[in-house]
């Protein structure tokens, strides 16, 4: 019967002279059957109807009848008469007496799932957390023993508030990875900044840790500038890392990387963490430009060599002298300053100052990367594994996907494929969570 208690049935008895038409068909006789009659019957282990066994089974028995399940242990046995005592069973549910003094009804495993869709996903249940959905589920009266861990991973794995979870933060950030040491002017970041008000014609930034005002942003600019300010100037470099500018990633860049010999390294997409010395750059600029113009803000442009001069002459902790020191080997020349005798000394001191600035710059960083990396909240990704993709757009799922990995880099980077497109694309590790299923 205790199998029964989920259903609304009613049974009734009908005497058989009143149930006329299965009393006349059970008489008919049929002179042929061509189905033969088998003498032997299947076991009875195939035609048995498995059904689960409610969790409060052995609870609703002891109430009930006072029985104990067959081959319980004596410890068993007294923690079930213990527990009983807060269960009462009132024909066809059973009820528990709660720690609020509240009865609640007890809730078989086949209706948890229904209940806890009812309770989140209705209009009433505005898809909360799981822990408001697990004291919901108890205002409208359920128990049952695992109502807050049963919430958690329900809301877990539902689909719409995975993709609707918590943004990014610091926290879910990858480790650190510096860059690694180089001779000077080995390797330069390059970026756009802008678009300004015009200024004398003039819109865009183009920051190299040098920079120029330029009119628009294309690959023209780019190439033009690489050449006459760059190669010209502080000869080729190795290699070049920029973002995934259209201005920056196209053909006239690859003809110029390839005639030279450069090395182009992109940075994920929305992880601008990865070019992060023009990022600080591109902020120093801005804050000193925000600080000397007019606020018509008509004459950026003009001031800008003087916030680069700023700049170069500043003492930088990661070097532990300024970047103009290191370049040229002596201090910056003030108008107060003279230039004397102590020149050729200087120019004997080129290895040494530069050596000095690598250990300053490898300290600094260990220091920085040892500290980020003890914030942050450490994951791990594996091939084959669905994950989730930040999207930072408005009224929209702050997630999409989901997305499976294809291949997990050393340095953070993931390559992830998309299983409608088949299209395979790389992000950090910062911008995916795992989905779950």
């Amino acid at each position: 019967m205790l199998l029964l208690q989920e259903f609304n049935i009613e049974i009734r008895d009908k005497k058989g002279a009143e149930n006329l038409v299965a009393g006349h068909l059970s008489r008919i006789e049929r002179e042929d059957d061509p189905v033969p009659i088998k003498g032997k019957f299947p076991d009875e282990k195939l035609l048995h109807i498995t059904t689960p066994t409610p969790w409060f089974a052995y609870i609703c028995n002891f109430v009930a009848a006072s029985q104990f399940p067959p081959e319980a242990s004596r410890l068993y046995k007294e923690r079930l008469q213990n527990d009983a005592k807060y269960y009462i069973w009132d024909d066809p549910y059973l009820w528990r007496l709660c720690n609020d003094q509240v009865i609640r009804r007890c809730i078989p495993d086949t209706k948890i799932n229904s209940v806890l869709q009812f309770c989140h996903a209705t209009p009433g249940g505005n898809h909360y957390g799981s822990t408001r959905m697990a004291k919901k589920v108890l205002d409208c009266g359920f128990y049952w023993p695992t109502i807050f861990r049963d919430a958690y991973q329900f809301v877990s794995t539902y689909d719409k508030c995975q993709k609707a979870g918590l943004a990014i933060s610091r926290r879910n950030e990858m480790p650190q990875q510096p860059i690694p040491f180089f001779e000077a002017f080995d390797v330069w970041g390059i970026d756009f900044m802008g678009p300004f008000p015009v200024s004398n014609g003039y819109s865009y930034i183009l920051l190299t840790v040098e920079a120029i005002a330029t009119k628009i942003n294309d690959a023209k600019v780019v190439v033009d500038f690489l050449k006459s300010n760059i190669f010209c100037w502080f000869g080729v470099p190795k290699a070049l890392i920029s973002d995934q500018g259209s201005h920056f990633y196209n053909r006239a860049m690859y003809s110029l990387r390839h005639k030279y010999g450069v090395v182009h390294r992109i940075a994920t997409a929305y992880h601008p963490q990865i070019n992060g010395q023009v990022e600080v750059f591109n902020r120093e600029i801005k804050k000193t430009l925000q600080k000397m113009i007019n606020p018509s803000q008509k004459d950026w442009s003009q001031l800008l060599e003087d916030a680069l001069c700023s700049h170069r002459t500043t003492y930088r902790t990661p070097l532990g002298m300024s970047p103009y020191r290191i370049v040229v080997i002596k201090q910056y020349n003030l108008a107060y300053d003279q230039a004397g005798k102590q020149r050729k000394f200087q120019l004997q001191e080129l290895d040494k100052l530069r050596l000095e600035a690598y250990e300053n710059s490898r300290i600094y960083k260990k220091k920085v990367k040892r500290f980020h990396d003890q914030q942050i909240l450490r994951k791990e990704f594996q091939v084959s594994q669905k994950v989730l993709l930040f999207n930072s757009r408005k009224l929209h799922s702050r997630w999409d996907g989901p997305f499976v990995i294809t291949n997990v880099f050393p340095y953070g980077a993931i390559e992830l494929k998309d299983e409608h497109t088949n299209n395979t694309f790389q992000v950090n590790g910062h911008q995916i969570k795992p989905f779950h299923e």
